[in-house]
């Protein structure tokens, strides 16, 4: 991309926030269809009014990125077929994708349209890019958590464009590994479905508010570090936010671009607008204070201050006017106490009296809505018209503007009555509304003396404005056909399909590789701490003891420091090879000749995406049921069997949420334990590796040990939460096939599945 400064990349959940976004000077929009993408509660566009969006924006010089960042059943894939031919006639700019299938689709049926990997791959390091580039990617919108040095990285050693999240909500859980909606709900956030259950309240021992809430990122003073990291793409989250915010959020933007920082009035609008915690730089500096356990919502702008208070009223100091119909919430203690609209009583000398219940004295009075933070107004283009007519009644209506001239001919006659004068032919072809277009310069030639309808001059205005509309849109230069990646998904099929009647084993010590657990076919060594000396030391043993498979399972997300060690310990351990979680865990097994086991977490729904990897062994992805399985992957396939299953993987840390505390004074001292409304309980364990990050664990134990006569496949038992004796037991009930019924735990989606 040859640009002089990043683009600037809004959200558009509606039209009303896409014209907001353009009209404010977007460089780019992105938006969803009904289907496919992962806003499912956004209004969205659909196929069929596509075209002429795309029409509306490349008027605007707006680029137009259609999203299909959700994962795709095997039944769908015809469906999203018809989505990329309909992406491809609008002639949109880029397809934001998550699942490969939709890349392969892409590269077979609309090959000029960039690919753009979406964050829901959780590309977060250069590993992880270069397998995204040899999908065929363009650009990669990088996961939020990925760290200053591994966008550099990623820039000097590929030729991908560089997508970055600079403003917006933040989820807690990693890019695209979170279930915790599908597995509370049956509402997918892979399927653009998330209910956002960690927006909910939970606790943790005496501690209780919204523990899995973050505040909003807001990035627009690191904006130039960013730039000379190599992000060609500032992005805004927000298609589920108003069009005000979408408004406020480019500009602020615009002007951070081009002053190093927004105007402290174009922040404010867009703290009204929305603001969840007053912003913070999201992993810039550190795993810390990125939680706001006291409001999961707006908290607005602070203006002011409660100076009395009784029970239904407030006198409120404010720095700003108030009107009626102003929304407000008033903060104490971090915590909402009061809100609503403002109703005016009356104005007294130190302030306004509010109606307002529970305010108390103290507390802080911010605004969240206003009548100054409606949608700007609609952009128009100057044009200058001229309409001559000859004296034998030849008419021709022409328009100037940005080098066209597009020309409008038709016939009149000599008045017979009264003649249609100078300034009634300028009232009509001044009705530009809605065309895009403003008249500002009206010129006749010849004019006087014919009669002229209103309705001519009407249809000749709308034909010159609308073939000039054409001419503009049509001119303007965006991205489709400008692919640079012409790689695309391999098909690779496994001679003789995947084995099958498989048991494999998931370990996290050593301490556990005794009786029936050495006797799987495989084992995964999925460590609390990973250390070159323990990683050794198990795969000595494993292999001494056991003839199974050994693979080492490597997490969801990882910097260039834990790469480095993961690589140490491949280069000196036994394993044979990865369980792979991510995309950069392939790119290791290619360096090191390992073998590879696709994780549940790359989910993988369809057989377009599993062919499209060299692997051994796979576990297509936890959300689909047994016979959506069945009937795509056959008997090869692990399922999900037992264990206490990963939620979410965050890169946050809960314990200097919990405690305020720092690295240097950890006070992690074994799981920690989350608790909902209804009392489930969520364990929270450390995985460390040059980082620490942390897995959110199902509260309920998955066991399908009574319904292995209905699961004809592989099965994949997690025995990490379990003591060396029982997960003796347990590996001995699998290997002999035994039924085991237990109560109070779950079989997961498969046999409910997911919408």
């Amino acid at each position: 991309m040859n640009r002089s400064k990043p683009e600037i990349l809004a959200p558009a959940g509606d039209i009303n926030a896409l014209r907001s976004a353009v009209f404010c000077g977007a460089d780019a929009v992105y938006l969803g269809l009904e289907d496919f993408n992962a806003r499912k509660k956004a209004q969205n566009f659909t196929a069929e009014n596509l075209a002429e969006t795309v029409k509306f924006c490349h008027f605007h010089k707006t680029k137009v990125y259609v999203t299909l960042n959700t994962n795709v059943k095997e039944a769908e894939l015809p469906e999203m077929r018809k989505a990329v031919r309909a992406i491809n006639t609008a002639h949109a700019d880029a397809v934001i994708a998550t699942d490969i299938a939709v890349i392969s689709a892409i590269k077979e049926e609309a090959p000029e349209i960039p690919v753009h990997l979406s964050t829901q791959a959780g590309v977060c390091n250069l590993e992880a890019a270069k397998f995204a580039e040899s999908l065929g990617a363009d650009r990669v919108v990088l996961a939020r958590e990925t760290s200053l040095e591994d966008v550099r990285l990623i820039k000097e050693n590929t030729n991908l464009e560089i997508e970055y999240f600079v403003q917006g909500a933040l989820c807690v859980a990693f890019s695209g590994k979170c279930s915790l909606s599908s597995v509370k709900t049956g509402d997918s956030g892979n399927r653009g479905r998330c209910l956002q259950p960690c927006r909910l309240e939970y606790s943790c021992g005496k501690t209780c508010g919204y523990l899995l809430s973050p505040k909003d990122v807001s990035l627009f003073s690191r904006l130039k570090e960013l730039e000379d990291a190599g992000v060609c793409s500032f992005k805004i989250e927000g298609r589920l936010r108003s069009p005000e915010y979408v408004a406020a959020a480019v500009t602020c933007c615009k002007e951070a671009v081009e002053f190093g920082k927004p105007k402290k009035e174009s922040l404010d609008k867009l703290k009204i607008a929305f603001n969840r915690g007053d912003y913070i730089d999201g992993y810039f500096n550190g795993n810390g204070g990125i939680i706001f356990p006291g409001v999961q919502s707006n908290v607005g702008l602070t203006v002011g201050k409660v100076i009395f208070a009784d029970r239904k009223s407030a006198l409120v100091s404010s720095s700003r006017n108030l009107s009626d119909g102003d929304g407000f919430k008033m903060m104490l203690d971090g915590k909402e106490i009061s809100g609503g609209a403002v109703k005016i009583l009356r104005r007294e000398k130190r302030g306004y009296l509010i109606e307002a219940a529970n305010a108390k004295v103290g507390a802080d009075f911010n605004l969240t809505k206003t009548s100054e933070n409606a949608a700007i107004s609609p952009k128009t283009y100057p044009v200058s018209m001229t309409l001559s007519v000859s004296d034998g009644g030849k008419a021709r209506l022409w328009v100037d503007s940005d080098g066209q001239t597009p020309v409008s001919h038709f016939n009149v006659q000599k008045a017979t009555g009264k003649p249609t004068g100078e300034d009634e032919i300028s009232v009509q072809l001044k009705k530009t509304a809605y065309s895009g277009f403003t008249a500002t310069d009206i010129k006749t030639e010849n004019a006087n003396g014919f009669f002229i309808p209103k309705s001519v001059l009407n249809g000749a205005r709308r034909e010159v404005l609308a073939e000039l509309y054409e001419k503009i849109q049509s001119s303007f230069k965006g991205l489709y056909g400008s692919v640079s990646n012409h790689s695309k998904p391999q098909s690779i099929i496994k001679n003789g399909g995947f084995q099958s009647n498989l048991v494999a084993f998931q370990l996290d010590s050593a301490e556990k590789l005794m009786g029936a657990v050495t006797g799987g076919d495989i084992i995964v060594y999925a460590p609390a701490v990973f250390s070159e000396k323990e990683a050794k030391a198990f795969s000595e043993k494993a292999k001494a003891i056991s003839s199974a498979k050994l693979f080492l399972r490597l997490p969801p997300q990882a910097d260039g420091k834990d790469i480095a060690l993961f690589e140490r310990i491949l280069g000196i351990c036994a394993f044979d090879g990865v369980m792979a979680e991510n995309y950069y865990a392939l790119t290791l097994a290619e360096k090191y000749g390992k073998k590879v086991f696709l994780g549940g977490l790359l989910n993988v729904y369809n057989s377009k995406a599993l062919n499209a990897f060299s692997c051994d062994y796979f576990m297509p992805s936890a959300e689909l049921s047994a016979k959506e399985i069945s009937s795509v992957f056959g008997s090869g396939a692990f399922v999900y069997a037992y264990g206490r299953m990963p939620l979410m993987n965050f890169k946050h840390c809960p314990v200097k949420a919990l405690y305020d505390s720092d690295c240097k004074n950890c006070r992690y001292n074994g799981p920690l334990e989350y608790a909902d409304r209804k009392n489930f309980r969520f364990k929270i364990v450390r995985h460390r590796a040059a980082n620490c990050y942390f897995d959110l664990l199902n509260s309920v134990t998955t066991d399908v040990r009574a319904k292995t006569d209905k699961l004809p496949f592989n099965f994949y038992v997690d025995l990490s939460d379990e003591s060396a004796d029982n997960a003796n037991i347990i590996a001995e009930s699998f290997l002999k096939k035994t039924p085991v019924c237990v109560s109070g735990v779950t079989y997961g989606h498969l046999f409910r599945g997911v919408l």
